[in-house]
């Protein structure tokens, strides 16, 4: 899907540099569509996506994603549910979780020099 994706927004504008997917596996999928372009990843095409699975970090180069709790917005969703079965009535409440964005190489456009000099670092991102 991923590569589908990037065809198409290349073919609707080919200075595209850049992607942001909804999910990692899109991103995998445009990095490979890279690949096999020849078009070099970060220096060509910054490419970011959403969960954080753990491919994103192995992945050449490692992806950048934004990381969701996944396991505690599982937990978060099975309570609500046992609570509305016991039934419980009450406001329902919506509960931000945060998130966390990853920056890897793949959105790293320094120079070589400097990527090398920096590492990639997490950047929290939560809201109470």
């Amino acid at each position: 899907m991923g590569r589908k994706l990037l065809q198409q927004a290349l073919a609707l504008d080919p200075t595209v540099d850049a992607v942001f997917c909804n999910n990692d596996i899109i991103a995998l999928g445009v990095l490979f569509e890279c690949i096999a372009r020849g078009i070099r990843v970060p220096e060509e095409m910054g490419i970011a996506g959403f969960n954080d699975h753990e491919y994103m970090a192995t992945a050449e180069p490692p992806l950048s994603s934004v990381r969701t709790p996944r396991y505690e917005s599982g937990f978060e969703a099975v309570i609500a549910i046992r609570r509305k079965l016991d039934g419980e009535t009450g406001r329902q409440s919506v509960r931000d979780l945060g998130t966390e964005v990853m920056a890897r190489t793949s959105t790293n456009r320094a120079s070589d020099a400097e990527r090398r000099e920096r590492p990639s670092v997490p950047t929290r991102a939560r809201r109470g």
